[in-house]
């Protein structure tokens, strides 16, 4: 049985699995019908405070998307940031795109804690990542969720609330790849213009620098020619 509270309350109902509801007007939705958000609780008390919650944050425009998943999030918004970034910069950050999804998957963006993400990249750190991708990978993070923030996904922007992760202290010696790992690297690079450089700089001892300004103006294919010696 429902029962129609005073005005703004919404309508409080016990269910038949013995929880109680209560479910506020929220607007419409693209194909016109009216869009209805419900809040849940064991008691009728339970259920009106958590009303009472969701009530101030449709009144303050936060409508939480709890079915979306963080994996679904991240590419929209990576489709959405490729018109601010030069095409190089773009390419470069679909690999960091790739580890956070890697890392959150499909994680409810809702559900996403600051230990959550603490975890995530204390995970980098013990596969071996350096402290640069470590840091971009966060970095990367703080923007999408910032941007779920400000559509009104998500209450808070987890990766704000996040300590700082600490890098282990490495051995002065610098380590190479080895024959193998070279190999490996060569088969798994994505084939466009970021990964044809990093391929030319393990051919030729190039330092990133020296292949910064070759990777801007030469095409993938000529790319492919360079590295593989063909003309």
């Amino acid at each position: 049985m429902s029962k129609k509270r005073g005005n703004g309350e919404g309508t409080l109902q016990h269910r038949a699995d013995g929880r109680w509801s209560v479910t506020f007007f929220a607007g419409y939705q693209d194909n016109g019908k009216p869009l209805r958000k419900t809040a849940y609780g064991k008691t009728q008390q339970e259920a009106i405070e958590k009303g009472r919650k969701l009530k101030d944050q449709l009144d303050k425009g936060i409508i939480i998307d709890r079915r979306k998943p963080y994996d679904e999030w991240a590419d929209e918004w990576y489709k959405g940031f490729k018109g601010s970034v030069s095409e190089s910069t773009y390419e470069g950050y679909a690999y960091t795109l790739s580890l956070t999804k890697k890392l959150l998957g499909r994680k409810f963006l809702y559900s996403v804690k600051a230990i959550d993400i603490e975890t995530a990249l204390k995970q980098l750190i013990a596969q071996g990542y350096s402290a640069s991708q470590v840091s971009k990978t966060r970095a990367m993070s703080n923007q999408i969720f910032r941007k779920a923030e400000a559509n009104g996904m998500i209450e808070r922007n987890p990766v704000q609330l996040t300590e700082r992760t600490r890098m282990p202290r490495k051995a002065s010696s610098k380590d190479s790849f080895s024959v193998t790992e070279v190999a490996l690297l060569y088969q798994h690079l994505p084939q466009n213009r970021t990964g044809h450089a990093i391929r030319l700089c393990l051919a030729c001892g190039l330092r990133p620098q020296e292949c910064s300004g070759w990777s801007r103006n030469i095409s993938p294919r000529t790319a492919r020619c360079s590295i593989s010696g063909r003309r």
